[in-house]
């Protein structure tokens, strides 16, 4: 944990069982997703956006993203990264693919920081499909999550994208990291670094994402719905009221 306070992201040393991996694979392809214009199924013969988009509220209801919501290895990494009880945000999933797009959705793979109106926020990532150099690796600037690491002129730019030769300019090249891995690959990420994706040149690349906040403070979504009453997950949510608090049982 101290490399992820340090760095900003840190990959893990555990994997994901492929028992897991593989149930979540499967969602992949049988739960509808979201192309930007209707949900539909995963079709990875058919690619009509560059991104397709799972539901929050369409996962949590799925019984091994309840069991990851529950797993107290990660819960302890955001715990210790927070320093304080964690509260689950949401889960997220989605499909990257090589979808010829128009030039003005480039900027989407420019350097970037998220700014989702949370206090303090973490996310674990986890690669349910292998990545290399052709199918979108995830790329960030160490360090660069914590105050005063940017630099006044690209903050006074208002909340854009940069582009990597107006970047470069302020970090070390040994700044600069990239992550692949084969599926399984599991890394957490204060995504406050500035960091972006890479085009796809072939294949396609599934995610899964665990998100996690200090506070609920600042950013008024509406609470997950939780209609599939697993005695598990509703017997672990009574028992950590903080960390559950962002549910909403049916």
């Amino acid at each position: 944990n101290y490399n992820l306070k340090k760095n900003g992201y840190h990959i893990l040393n555990q994997k994901i069982e492929i028992n897991s991996l593989n149930k979540l694979r499967k969602l992949g392809y049988t739960l509808k997703c979201d192309d930007g214009f209707t949900k539909r199924k995963f079709n990875k013969n058919n690619f009509t956006a560059v991104r397709y988009n799972f539901d929050k509220n369409d996962l949590i209801n799925e019984n091994i993203v309840q069991k990851l919501v529950m797993d107290k290895s990660y819960i302890k990494i955001a715990r210790d990264y927070f320093d304080s009880e964690p509260i689950f945000d949401m889960p997220a999933m989605w499909w990257s693919t090589p979808y010829k797009k128009e030039a003005s959705s480039e900027a989407a793979q420019l350097y970037h920081y998220d700014c989702n109106g949370r206090v303090k926020w973490l996310k674990i990532f986890i690669y349910l499909t292998d990545v290399d150099e052709k199918n979108g690796p995830h790329f960030y600037i160490q360090g660069t999550h914590k105050i005063g690491s940017k630099p006044k002129k690209l903050l006074s730019k208002g909340y854009v994208r940069i582009s990597d030769d107006e970047i470069k300019k302020y970090y070390p090249k040994n700044d600069f990291k990239v992550i692949k891995g084969l599926k399984g690959t599991t890394f957490a990420a204060d995504t406050l670094c500035w960091h972006k994706g890479k085009n796809l040149i072939k294949g396609n690349r599934l995610v899964f994402e665990l998100n996690y906040t200090s506070s609920l403070f600042g950013f008024n979504t509406k609470k997950l719905i939780v209609k599939k009453q697993d005695t598990e997950f509703v017997k672990f949510c009574m028992n950590n009221p903080i960390y559950s608090k962002n549910f909403l049982f049916e």
